[in-house]
């Protein structure tokens, strides 16, 4: 009787448990990938990325910087050397409010590499605003690989400029 009241009792905590997580994780979507490429030159989808890790890291970073309540988790896929010289609390200012917009699609243009482990990739991020509007903010993002993992690498000289 006692055995069965105790595997009853740690059944019914991991089930509270588990539902507490999941409702606790705000629902992160995916953001749309376009590969566009230049005038010049197309894109293979299946060659542009030079390491699948890149890619899932990248797609999994900017989905999570513009979720609401994420900050805590795009801000350790930041270089470490950022995490190290960027107080988190700084950081939530500058990447808090994203959330209020919804990405529409990234469309890639190229990639680059920098040096072995340092690849700048650019691209037009399409989002649309909280007032409905839509905008195309074109960028070079850049991506640093350490220790065989993928960070994104904040260049901000303005907000960060000790870490850029």
């Amino acid at each position: 009787m006692k055995r069965s009241c105790l595997m009853l009792t740690i059944f019914l905590m991991t089930a509270l448990l588990s539902s507490c997580a999941s409702l606790s994780e705000p629902k992160v979507e995916k953001i749309n990938l376009v590969y566009t490429g230049t005038p010049e030159s197309k894109i293979d989808p299946k060659t542009f990325w030079v390491d699948s890790e890149l890619k899932k890291t990248f797609e999994k970073y900017w989905a999570i910087r513009y979720t609401k309540d994420m900050s805590k988790q795009s801000f350790l896929m930041e270089a470490p050397h950022f995490q190290e010289m960027v107080d988190e609390q700084r950081y939530n200012v500058y990447t808090g409010n994203a959330w209020q917009n919804k990405p529409v699609e990234i469309r890639l243009q190229r990639i680059t590499k920098d040096t072995d482990s340092l690849y700048t990739i650019v691209v037009d991020f399409y989002i649309r605003m909280a007032n409905g509007e839509s905008q195309n903010i074109p960028f070079a993002d850049q991506w640093i690989k350490v220790r065989e993992k993928w960070y994104h690498l904040i260049k901000d000289t303005l907000i960060f400029p000790a870490a850029s």
